[in-house]
């Protein structure tokens, strides 16, 4: 599936499920259920079209390239935890919640909405860093490990 059809029909599917949380189809007097011409209208002040197109820029123009860049480190394995907005690092470790979703995006993003071979390769490496460290029987995964995959402080 396409990303552009992935993203409208999930916000269509949002649409038509917003509902359930307890808002109830506006009726009118009759108890009539109201019709609309339009099946969804304006988010604020944007047309469905223009949100669908900010998070395709948001996220395939900003944030994949920001960790590509700062966060990713693809010849370690292990995706940095502690990335500021201008890219600066407090320090080189990551944690396992960390790594456990980065894997998911990424392998999310190239099963689908994009089969880049890099999605593919950022999720394998990552797998292979925290792999290193799997818990036997009923232990814990480490807290935090260096970004050579050393476990920190246990």
């Amino acid at each position: 599936m396409k990303r552009r059809n992935f993203i409208g029909n999930s916000l269509g599917t949002a649409a038509l499920f917003a509902g359930a949380g307890g808002c109830s189809t506006p009726r009118d007097k009759t108890g009539t259920a109201a019709t609309s011409s339009r099946e969804i209208g304006n988010i604020g002040s944007m047309t469905i079209q223009e949100v669908l197109a900010q998070y395709e820029y948001d996220l395939f123009e900003d944030y994949i390239p920001f960790h590509d860049k700062y966060v990713i480190n693809l010849d370690r394995g292990c995706y940095y935890a502690t990335t500021g907005n201008d890219g600066s690092h407090a320090n080189t470790h990551t944690n396992s919640s960390y790594m456990g979703r980065g894997i998911w995006c990424y392998s999310f993003l190239y099963n689908h909405l994009d089969k880049k071979d890099r999605y593919l390769d950022i999720s394998k490496k990552g797998i292979e860093f925290i792999m290193k460290h799997q818990p036997k029987g009923t232990d814990h995964w480490p807290e935090s490990y260096s970004e050579d995959g050393k476990v920190l402080g246990d």
